[in-house]
């Protein structure tokens, strides 16, 4: 776990309008994992490819189900 700093944030906002421009939105929580992930320069493993591959440079790794 990690707090969202002023960067996060502005980061994430700065994400959230760009997307928006083009009639994308993400779920809040999203966009700060999103976001702080790509501060801290890491790459996201989830099972939600489809919402967390549009946001712009973030690195996504597809998990596998149990």
């Amino acid at each position: 776990m990690h707090p969202v700093t002023l960067a996060i944030a502005r980061l994430a906002g700065r994400i959230e309008g760009q997307q928006e421009a083009m009639g994308i939105q993400f779920a809040f929580e999203d966009l700060l994992i999103g976001a702080t992930a790509l501060h801290l320069g890491y790459e996201v493993a989830t099972l939600n490819l489809r919402d967390f591959q549009r946001i712009p440079g973030l690195s996504v790794i597809q998990t596998l189900k149990d």
